[in-house]
């Protein structure tokens, strides 16, 4: 997935990630693949708790940061982003990338607003489709390809 992310040209110049380890394995292979190198947060309040408290740790983020990447777990991702959506996600699978963009400068404001889905990515849509650089990739490291994940 992370291949997919950097070829999708997702920017991001702060990232938030739970504390759980599963989690920030995932961000820090993410953020490696896209040669980030801004700021990082590892945030406790992001891990299994209510959609309530991951929006208002969204909103209480400096505004200097315009595009925010944030990594956490269901069901909560999943029911935050449809607080925010029009469109209904049935459920952002393990690894899925959603995109919300908003019409606002300030991340407080984002608890009030109404976001518009841009990019969604999920692993199961790369299934049959993986390009031959990253099966490269996957045989010469050894690395188990479970693409059901």
């Amino acid at each position: 997935m992370s291949s997919y992310i950097a070829l999708s040209k997702v920017e991001s110049n702060l990232v938030l990630s739970s504390c759980a380890l599963r989690a920030q394995l995932s961000i820090d292979a993410i953020v490696n693949k896209l040669e980030y190198s801004g700021k990082i947060h590892y945030i406790n309040e992001l891990y299994r708790e209510k959609p309530k408290t991951l929006l208002n740790v969204i909103a209480l983020q400096d505004d200097q940061y315009d595009k925010m990447m944030v990594m956490g777990h269901n069901p909560e991702l999943t029911e935050l982003a449809n607080i925010f959506l029009k469109e209904n996600i049935n459920k952002l699978p393990t690894l899925g990338l959603i995109e919300i963009k908003f019409d606002t400068d300030k991340w407080e404001d984002v608890i009030e607003a109404q976001g518009k889905l841009g990019l969604l990515l999920y692993p199961n849509q790369f299934k049959y489709h993986m390009p031959k650089k990253i099966r490269e990739h996957y045989a010469k490291e050894n690395l188990n390809l479970d693409l059901d994940e």
